[in-house]
């Protein structure tokens, strides 16, 4: 028997097996294996994903699941009612998931079900097949009456997708234009400046949203690093990216009500030292669901 240092055993008959560990020839005599009618690889049945083929070349088939760069020019959702309102603010959704070996279903589900307001993209940063649902510009009142929120969640959780968990975050996008400097500037005075807080209603920390410390000069500018709490660098949204995924429909809307709340208050700020409490607590007591409070481990140290 003879390892060739490239994850793959060798028999004295050149059959091998590729494996996420290593495999002797012995105990691959004696697993469920299979070869792939793609790219003629040899798998355990672990790796298998569908119609004969393993699971990339399956991912891979699904062209529906987007390359992470893709950027659609947006469209934007809003109810009849708000038709007349040109001033709203417009939230993107960014849910990263990780995935089972069988993830295009749900994108298939996705891309059938959902009238082009969410489409799906491949995440290396997130293991197991991660990718995210993103969906394109809409307003609170779209997010949480309109759009199919509770059949995508619940697909999504049929299907073995997995978003609560540490390396899995929701991005949440606001549209800048909405904001001037000075709303920019109490925006992530408000964020940055009280981390701990906002570690609790987001229910994680995490080194791809970091906080940062900044002097008086520097609020409401971009660090160079764009992997923090909040991201100025893009130039037609300013991204929350602080939240812990979830695939539970009440924490997610709370996750929005939180954001849109946010991002009205601050235009209402004129001395930010002044309100700053009353900022925080408004938050909490107008955005944030009962049940989602409930479900919340110790909900009364958020407060």
């Amino acid at each position: 028997m003879i390892y060739n240092g490239s994850n793959k055993f060798y028999s004295n008959r050149r059959s091998y097996i590729q494996l996420h560990g290593n495999v002797c020839y012995d105990c691959y005599l004696t697993l469920d294996h299979f070869v792939c009618c793609n790219c003629d690889g040899e798998f355990l049945s672990d790796r298998y994903g569908t119609d004969d083929l393993c699971i990339t070349c399956a991912n891979e088939k699904v062209s529906n699941c987007l390359n992470y760069t893709f950027k659609p020019c947006p469209n934007f959702y809003k109810t009849k009612e708000e038709e007349k309102n040109d001033n709203l603010l417009f939230l993107g959704i960014e849910l990263e998931c990780g995935c089972s070996p069988t993830y295009h279903n749900v994108i298939n589900f996705i891309t059938k079900n959902a009238n082009s307001f969410y489409y799906m993209k491949r995440d290396a940063s997130i293991p197991a097949y991660g990718c995210e649902v993103v969906t394109h510009p809409a307003t609170l009142d779209y997010h949480l009456n309109k759009a199919e929120w509770k059949n995508l969640l619940d697909s999504a959780k049929s299907y073995e997708l997995e978003s609560d968990n540490d390396r899995c975050g929701i991005h949440i996008h606001m549209s800048r234009i909405f904001f001037d400097s000075k709303d920019i500037y109490n925006i992530d005075y408000l964020v940055n400046n009280f981390s701990d807080f906002w570690k609790k209603i987001a229910r994680r920390e995490s080194h791809y949203s970091a906080y940062v410390s900044k002097n008086a000069r520097e609020w409401g500018r971009q660090t160079t690093d764009r992997h923090c709490a909040l991201n100025l660098s893009n130039p037609y949204t300013i991204e929350l990216r602080i939240f812990k995924g979830t695939l539970d429909i009440n924490i997610l809307f709370a996750y929005i009500e939180i954001t849109n709340c946010l991002a009205n208050f601050v235009k209402t700020i004129d001395n930010i030292n002044v309100v700053i409490n009353i900022v925080m607590y408004t938050i909490i007591m107008i955005s944030c669901r009962v049940k989602f409070l409930k479900e919340c481990e110790n909900p009364e140290n958020i407060i």
